[in-house]
């Protein structure tokens, strides 16, 4: 009977602990920043001329394999979050324009069609936390929050610092953006 009784207050305690920091978040600068590694599959240049025949934009696929059951397991302090990407396998599957696609090959794939390995970073704006109680999610114990992708970029695989390719929501102005825009509106 004690162990439910702790098993409530612990509860009761989390739920208003995250709350709390749900509330004192700020939007605008707080971004859930996640970085996870990616397989990135290229057309084949058979796919390729397939595409071209049938005019249309060729695909760019990112496989992202550490996704459990379409969550990413966030730690903040003592507790563990799932964070959901809105979307996110809609953002996933690129759709890109020739011109596009011979930079984005050259630079992740030197050229070469097939997997190659990358990073997806993803920017997140959080939309809703469920506070009522924690998700047990295989052997995690975690708090359900829904994101928003606010910006994702992809890195080439290795130490360096290659983009090769970013894309921002529209609705997103990044911070820094935005203290440029105010210099401008200033003058």
């Amino acid at each position: 009977m004690a162990r439910a009784s702790l098993k409530r207050d612990y509860i009761r305690r989390e739920s208003q602990r995250l709350a709390q920091a749900f509330s004192e978040y700020d939007i605008n600068n707080d971004l859930i920043h996640i970085r996870t590694p990616v397989r990135i599959k290229i057309p084949s240049p058979r796919e390729q001329i397939a595409y071209e025949k049938m005019d249309v934009r060729k695909p760019v696929e990112i496989i992202i394999d550490d996704v459990r059951d379409n969550f990413f397991p966030v730690q903040v302090g003592d507790m563990w979050v799932a964070v959901v990407a809105n979307d996110l396998d809609k953002k996933t599957l690129l759709s890109v324009s020739d011109e596009q696609f011979k930079i984005f090959s050259s630079m992740i794939a030197g050229g070469h069609t097939g997997l190659r390995k990358g990073y997806l970073e993803l920017r997140l704006i959080p939309r809703s936390v469920d506070v009522t109680k924690p998700l047990r999610l295989d052997d995690l114990e975690a708090w359900l929050m829904l994101a928003d992708i606010a910006s994702m970029t992809i890195w080439r695989d290795g130490d360096s610092k290659d983009m090769v390719w970013e894309q921002t929501a529209d609705w997103y102005t990044p911070p820094n953006h935005q203290e440029i825009l105010n210099l401008y509106r200033q003058q």
